[in-house]
This record gives C-alpha cells, structure tokens and sequence, in this order.
C-alpha cells in the first residue's frame, strides 16, 4: 500500500501489542478495515479508548516535526523530569536511530501516541504473529 488510507471520521477499533511491535486496527468511515503495524516500536501511549472511536486524523511524523509536550506525554514524565528533559538532544537521539512518530487525534474517545522504526498497512485486521 503505497500511501495510508483516510481515516477521517472513520474509527480505532483497538490495538494489540506484542514486545517490539504493535498492530492498530482501523476503520475508514465507509467500513473499510486495515491494520497499522508498527515494528521496532519504543514507546506507546494510548488514551481514553472507548467503543465508537472517532478518528480525526492519523499523522506520521519525524523527529524534528515534534515539539516537547508530545515526548513528555508520550513517555509519560513527571513533572521532575519535565524541568531536565533535554528535548533537542532526544530529537538528535531519535533522528539518528531513524525513528518515525504517529499521532492520531480523536473527534471522540481514543488518542495513541508511538515512536517506531518502521509501519506498514495491510488490508483487514491482522492478529499478532
């Protein structure tokens, strides 16, 4: 699949995870299901799933396309870690590992946050191998 399908106003119907990968299963609003599988993942945060997940949109982004808040959630730092989080030098750190973001923003209920190696789709919702 050569560019990601939208997903707007379509819906998250859940995720599973495996120890360096992950497999987001998505509808698009006309019902069509795919599978996000992201490899060599290193962190992961999903929020406020809900059943009936809205996407807003899905976004793939690099390292520099971040902005602080986004890791701070991401990894989920206290506030003591916040005041000593040396954000360039992790963008520095993530760009040189080759990592890639993804942010979807809900209309309703489940926001996922993840930092990865490598994605792909496939059509359906694939299981964890």
């Amino acid at each position: 699949m050569n560019s990601p399908p939208d997903f707007h106003d379509g819906f998250v119907d859940g995720v599973l995870l495996s120890d360096s990968s992950a497999r987001i299963l998505l509808r698009t609003v006309e019902g069509d299901r795919f599978t996000l599988i992201l490899n060599e993942l290193e962190a992961l945060r999903v929020n406020n799933l809900r059943k009936g997940n809205i996407v807003f949109e899905v976004v793939f982004l690099e390292p520099k396309q971040l902005d602080a808040s986004f890791v701070v959630e991401l990894y989920g730092y206290n506030d003591e870690h916040k005041k000593t989080f040396a954000f360039d030098e992790w963008v520095k750190e993530a760009t040189r590992k080759g990592l890639t973001a993804i942010e979807n923003t809900p209309s309703y209920g489940c926001t996922i946050l993840a930092i990865f190696r490598s994605h792909s789709f496939t059509a359906g919702h694939d299981e964890l191998s």
